[in-house]
């Protein structure tokens, strides 16, 4: 779609050929966007229609397609996840709206920061992302502090976090890390580490300018 809403101008995308369909750059490409569509869906609390789009791209591309089979696996709910679940299994969780306990959130919450950190799509997806984070541990803050540790110190330190938060990774990032000493799941250290360069970019940008 071209123009604005006052004045589109729609065309359509030529269908692959047959020797474009396995070309590895078009597979990436496809696969990041469904990446970013699936994070986006679950950060906006909108549906995400696997089931649709396997349905519509099985056909065209086949079952061994690198975007086909991502959103078969999508398609299934995953309905517990933990430190060593790939990104995969965690965005099929939240999509699928499973019960999380804190620890869920934290792992769901690195995901999504470090999916979307990477993703060519982070200008569309930070706002979504960071507020859901915000969101989930407010929640958490609020409604599970028999699930946290020494919930009378955690649970005002991560709300001050949000409260601090712009809707960027940057603080969504700050937050996370705020939360760590209130989970019992342990982080890899250059997990954490990567956790503080997403939370310093803001004033790593402050210093450039």
């Amino acid at each position: 779609m071209g123009g604005d809403l006052l004045t589109p101008d729609f065309s359509r995308i030529p269908p692959l050929k047959q020797d474009q369909r396995s070309d590895t750059v078009a597979s990436e490409a496809a696969v990041a966007a469904i990446r970013a569509l699936t994070v986006y869906s679950i950060t906006v609390d909108r549906p995400f229609p696997a089931a649709d789009l396997v349905a519509g791209f099985r056909p065209q591309l086949g079952e061994d397609h690198p975007a086909v089979r991502l959103l078969s696996r999508l398609e299934k709910a995953v309905p517990i996840i933990d430190a060593a679940s790939p990104s995969t299994a965690v965005l099929s969780n939240l999509a699928w709206g499973a019960p999380r306990s804190p620890e869920d959130s934290l792992i769901a919450s690195i995901h999504l920061l470090e999916l979307t950190s990477r993703s060519d799509y982070r200008r569309i997806l930070e706002p979504p992302v960071a507020t859901w984070i915000a969101a989930e541990w407010t929640k958490v803050a609020n409604t599970q502090q028999f699930g946290i540790a020494s919930p009378r110190i955690n649970g005002p330190a991560i709300l001050a976090a949000v409260a601090r938060s712009k809707s960027d990774l940057a603080s969504a990032a700050g937050i996370v890390l705020t939360a760590l000493p209130a989970v019992k799941t342990r982080l890899h250290p250059d997990l954490r580490q990567r956790l503080e360069e997403l939370r310093n970019e803001e004033k790593s940008k402050e210093v450039a300018a």
